[in-house]
């Protein structure tokens, strides 16, 4: 019951703000992600963020893309976020486009707009391929 119960709460907060998400974003309130591995592997709850304002954080996978601002798996860079530059350039430990071939301590080209962190199922598939 009380799963049901947060699950609906992020499902309401999560239309509330796709709604709202301009005003909050100039309101000057941070943007935030939430894996609602609670309620349904299927429904995750995801925001995207252009590179410029996102709060990155060393060690987390996040999807990158050029035009798609839902950052579709299928085609995205995904990349293991290292650190950003002074002029803002984004360093990433390593990254892929097909989970097959990963490239090391490069940085994201710079045509990439949008971003947003993995959800748990895509930060193990690239987990797991980067070991592999």
């Amino acid at each position: 019951m009380a799963d049901r119960m947060v699950c609906h709460f992020f499902m309401i907060l999560t239309s509330f703000l796709n709604i709202f998400r301009t005003n909050v974003h100039m309101a000057g309130l941070a943007y935030f992600a939430v894996d609602s591995q609670i309620c349904n592997r299927n429904l995750t709850v995801r925001f995207m963020n252009t590179i410029d304002d996102f709060p990155f954080r060393c060690g987390d996978v996040y999807l990158f893309s050029k035009t798609d601002e839902s950052c579709d798996p299928e085609t995205s860079l995904w990349g293991l976020f290292d650190k950003r530059l002074a002029d803002g350039t984004v360093l990433l430990e390593a990254m892929t486009t097909d989970l097959r071939y990963f490239e090391s301590w490069v940085a994201l080209p710079p045509d990439f707009k949008y971003v947003r962190l993995s959800t748990r199922d895509e930060l193990r598939d690239f987990a797991y391929r980067l070991d592999v």
